[in-house]
């Protein structure tokens, strides 16, 4: 289906199934309290620990809702609290298996750039970190891309965390061109979307003005959820 068909088709979607949006919604007030929590406090990073696990509540329902949507026409709140209950914790799996992928690579870099900075001085020590780091942002850049579609695997297609990794990157890369197509115009979208707010958090910056901006923008953001699934269950079939 071509970008535009892709994207027409799931602004219907949305339009027929706004509370796709609501979770979105909720998401842009967390925003608000984050002004009255002082930094390196309880309170701070307990809200931090509270704003992650409403993300990946928001992320397992709203993937599930999405996927109900497109392939039945029609998507409730019921289909929302049913994705969470049964994928939240495999979500946290392959998140924390995600995590570690990253937190390995990271951690060898920073005991080689110590190590070549003993050995080799400060000049040395910089050459080697650039050629890790270079390899290393580049496979870093790869390994997201690759990544990009396990969410929809272990919610639509009912896979284990493991097997949603490796059929995201399996599927990444028959798709490859198309899909770097499609977050070209996620990203497009997303700046062209954000200049408004951009301007005017420059003229009066505030939490409450932070919040205003994503409860406007929630629709686009679950637009661009919708176009994602829409392309997965398409290139699926």
């Amino acid at each position: 289906m071509p970008l535009k068909e892709l994207y027409s088709k799931s602004f219907r979607l949305l339009k027929n199934n706004p509370l796709l949006a609501v979770p979105f919604l909720f998401a842009a007030l967390l925003a608000v309290p984050w002004q009255y929590f002082e930094k390196g406090s309880m309170q701070f990073y307990g809200f931090f620990l509270v704003s992650i696990v409403f993300g990946i509540i928001m992320e397992c329902g709203t993937i599930g809702m999405a996927g109900k949507a497109v392939s039945s026409g029609k998507a409730t709140m019921d289909d929302f609290s049913q994705s969470v209950r049964m994928y939240f914790v495999r979500y946290v799996l392959m998140s924390l298996i995600i995590l570690g992928a990253m937190l390995i690579p990271i951690a060898l870099a920073v005991i080689l750039a110590i190590g070549a900075t003993v050995a080799l001085g400060q000049t040395g020590a910089l050459i080697v970190i650039f050629i890790i780091l270079v390899p290393l942002g580049f496979a870093f850049i790869a390994g997201v891309i690759g990544i990009s579609f396990s969410t929809q695997f272990l919610i639509i297609s009912n896979e284990a965390p493991t097997d949603s990794l490796k059929k995201s990157l399996s599927f990444v890369k028959t798709n490859l061109w198309d899909i770097l197509v499609l977050w070209l115009s996620f990203f497009i979208l997303g700046i062209v979307s954000s200049i408004p707010v951009v301007i005017v958090s420059l003229i009066n910056p505030t939490p409450i003005l932070g919040a205003i901006a994503g409860i406007i923008l929630s629709p686009l953001s679950a637009l661009t959820h919708i176009v994602a699934v829409a392309f997965y269950i398409e290139k699926k079939s």
